[in-house]
């Protein structure tokens, strides 16, 4: 058994995939007596790596057995989520399963439109190796708020405007400006209203219209709007309003 630092043992180019620690290692840790890299006979070697706990800094010995050298093929998760994470480090926006540049949109202010260029990439098995796809994608957003739909349907359809405006909003995805995340709209909570309240993480109770001043800066100006209500759920593709 050998021991010695998480940089040392792993350097940079590591990634976990549940309990299997996939990494790009500086220092071999090979089957004693085995000469080929994905050999599983004989005993593993085991490394003690010590690394500090990132929340107080204390120092926790972890020893990692070398169990064989993944081929590529089964590496197509891992590939995924890193290209995953590049898409974030460059700021660029989830949509469905594509990113979005939304610095370099492009506006179409007669049509309320604007589109957003992005990317769409995957890696995949094909022909006995791996593919990488990359292709350009756009996506048209309009640039309406869901405020402007529920006052355009309350001005056509005053005897009958929540049940017009279920039909409008429910169902839809909302582009937040204020953080360019995506929410699909499964619910309008008409007894809910910006100076409602909740309970803040805290454990005081906050209104809506005073979270988002203190959080995102914005003043929220109509204070008798319903709120969107969104549930958690995977995400499907749907036309997309801004919110």
């Amino acid at each position: 058994m050998s021991a010695c630092s998480e940089e040392e043992f792993l350097g940079c180019g590591r990634g976990g995939r549940g309990a299997l620690l996939l990494a790009a290692l500086q220092k071999q840790t090979r089957r004693p007596g085995t000469g080929g890299s994905g050999d599983s006979s004989g005993d593993a070697t085991v490394t003690s790596v010590v690394a500090p706990l990132p929340t107080d800094g204390t120092p926790v010995t972890v020893q990692v057995k070398f169990v064989k050298v993944t081929p590529p093929s089964q590496c197509v998760h891992l590939y995924n989520v890193l290209f995953k994470k590049v898409m974030h480090c460059l700021q660029l926006t989830q949509i469905g399963r594509n990113y979005f540049d939304h610095k370099g949109k492009i506006l179409i202010p007669q049509h309320k439109l604007e589109v957003w260029p992005g990317y769409v990439q995957s890696v995949g098995e094909f022909e006995g190796g791996l593919l990488l796809n990359c292709d350009a994608s756009f996506r048209v957003l309009r640039t309406v708020t869901a405020r402007d739909v529920l006052y355009d349907v309350f001005n056509a359809y005053r005897q009958e405007y929540k049940t017009k405006a279920l039909q409008a909003i429910v169902g839809n995805i909302v582009l937040t400006r204020y953080n360019n995340k995506t929410y699909r709209v499964d619910d309008i909570s008409w007894d809910l209203k910006p100076t409602s309240t909740f309970t803040y993480h805290t454990g005081e109770e906050i209104a809506y219209m005073d979270y988002y001043k203190r959080i995102y800066n914005i003043d929220i100006q109509d204070t008798e709007q319903p709120l969107l209500l969104h549930r958690d759920k995977p995400r499907r593709d749907a036309p997309i309003i801004s919110g």
